[in-house]
């Protein structure tokens, strides 16, 4: 027997959070990897406008944005726990997380899509070198600034339900799911390759493609050698699966 239990009306979360100064010295440290200092400096450089206005007409300061944004990818909490934190609906924060990603990306992506040349120009290939020979104690013979692989992203499976609407309806290929899924994982998903210094910053990312491509397939067609080569002598590490590339 199944029992329905009527729950009444559930109230939004009390907003707690609008900007810089209603966090702590402590929550921007331990919540949002940054001091506060530093991420009043990195919310100037991101150049977020002061007032959002998301897909709902919600409203929400350009600073609560970021913030909500930075926390969520931080912390990996669930929009429900961010809505507690932060105030509002968790719908809202769902539409926010989706405007600080586009953001990011609409203005920023070419930091990371074949612009390793303006790595160099900025002089983060010679301080990323440096700071692997500080902590080696030692030089190499060419100068080695980061490090070079694959990660991969788990999906749902793809393709595993009806293809189009209405009864009896025809199901998807099944090479459809085959095509994004990874034997040795037992997974379905998609992989990209990032090239990261030693800095923190990932400098390159080629990608998505889908799971079944192997590394070697992805460093290859990425055309990383030839790329880093046009930017300087500088060479990355790589685990097993790039032995003698």
């Amino acid at each position: 027997m199944l029992k329905c239990d009527f729950y009444g009306p559930i109230d939004r979360p009390n907003r707690q959070i609008h900007g810089f100064d209603d966090i702590t010295l402590y929550f921007s440290k331990e919540f949002l990897r940054f001091r506060k200092e530093d991420l009043i400096h990195l919310y100037s450089l991101m150049r977020f406008p002061d007032t959002v206005r998301l897909e709902n007409q919600s409203v929400l300061s350009g600073e609560e944005v970021f913030l909500r944004g930075l926390f969520e990818l931080a912390t990996g909490h669930k929009k429900t726990s961010v809505a507690e934190t932060f105030g509002r609906h968790p719908s809202d924060q769902s539409r926010a997380f989706k405007y600080f990603i586009n953001h990011i990306f609409d203005n920023f992506h070419d930091l990371v899509q074949n612009n390793l040349q303006w790595w160099e120009d900025c002089g983060l290939m010679e301080r990323a070198a440096v700071a692997i020979e500080e902590k080696i104690g030692d030089r190499y013979g060419r100068q080695y600034i980061g490090f070079i692989d694959c990660n991969c992203l788990e999906t749902d499976r793809p393709g595993g339900g009806p293809s189009e609407a209405g009864a009896n309806s025809a199901r998807w290929d099944s090479e459809v799911q085959r095509a994004f899924y990874n034997g040795w994982k037992s997974i379905h998903g998609l992989k990209h390759q990032t090239v990261d210094n030693s800095l923190g910053f990932t400098i390159d990312i080629f990608g998505p493609t889908s799971l079944r491509r192997n590394d070697l397939r992805l460093f290859r067609e990425s055309n990383i050698n030839e790329r880093m080569r046009n930017a300087g002598n500088w060479i990355v590490f790589g685990d097993s699966a790039y032995k003698d590339y």
